[in-house]
């Protein structure tokens, strides 16, 4: 044998570490494979709860978020003249004296009350909360609002009760750009009304058919399984005539 054979035999792999560079190789790292397969498994299931949450409860956070924060505001607007009253409207607007306050309180519930029948036909439905509890009873079997009608109560007391918090804070303007603590509470507050009042005009639909958050099949499958079960998920047209039946049943 040439030395140049010996030469090239030691230079060339055995079986053996060959065998061994392979088997190094296919050695999966444990810890590598214990993190790659927990970020597998975490982001198929963040896909399948988000996949979930987007297709089962669409019309939920769409519908119910916004109309319990629009009743929360209503209702605060309802209540702010007694707080503006202690951040000192009552002192500076002199309503301490006699029975001002108490006038001013009735004034507001004069139109609140004599609206009503006109906001019914105009809405084509009854006004304001009934009219939110029907929005939602519209999209839904009756077994179904049950829930629906917890969580936007929750929801629209959750907010109201945190409407002091806002006062107080609203009250400790005072000064600012020269007007009191109580005038910030009403422009704040009003403002904060009239932009969720555009929010419902442009997001919320008056039935689940006029909706544009929805395709076609979605609608129609929405509207399908309320006629299914009740029979009225299409709005009545207003008569003259079904109006003074209405009003003519007192039972």
């Amino acid at each position: 044998m040439s030395s140049t054979d010996l030469k090239e035999k030691e230079q060339a792999p055995s079986a053996a570490s060959i065998d061994k560079a392979e088997g190094a190789t296919n050695e999966v790292d444990p810890a590598f494979e214990r993190r790659t397969m927990y970020e597998k498994f975490f982001n198929n299931t963040l896909k399948f709860v988000l996949t979930w949450l987007l297709h089962r409860l669409w019309i939920d956070f769409r519908i119910l978020p916004v109309l319990a924060l629009v009743y929360s505001f209503a209702f605060i607007d309802r209540i702010n003249l007694g707080a503006a009253y202690a951040a000192g409207m009552g002192k500076d607007l002199h309503l301490t004296v006699g029975s001002r306050y108490s006038l001013a309180a009735l004034i507001f519930f004069v139109p609140y009350i004599v609206l009503q029948l006109p906001g019914n036909f105009i809405l084509r439905r009854a006004p304001f909360f009934p009219a939110l509890l029907w929005i939602i009873a519209s999209w839904y079997k009756r077994h179904e609002v049950q829930k629906r009608m917890a969580v936007f109560c929750l929801l629209s007391v959750t907010a109201g009760g945190l409407s002091p918090l806002l006062v107080y804070g609203l009250s400790l303007l005072d000064g600012k750009q020269g007007l009191a603590g109580w005038r910030w509470i009403f422009i704040v507050e009003g403002a904060i009304t009239l932009f969720l009042a555009g929010v419902c005009f442009l997001f919320i639909p008056a039935f689940p058919e006029e909706n544009t958050f929805l395709t076609k099949e979605q609608t129609e499958l929405v509207v399908r399984r309320v006629n299914e079960d009740r029979g009225d998920a299409l709005p009545d047209e207003i008569t003259l005539k079904k109006v003074l039946t209405h009003l003519s049943d007192w039972t």
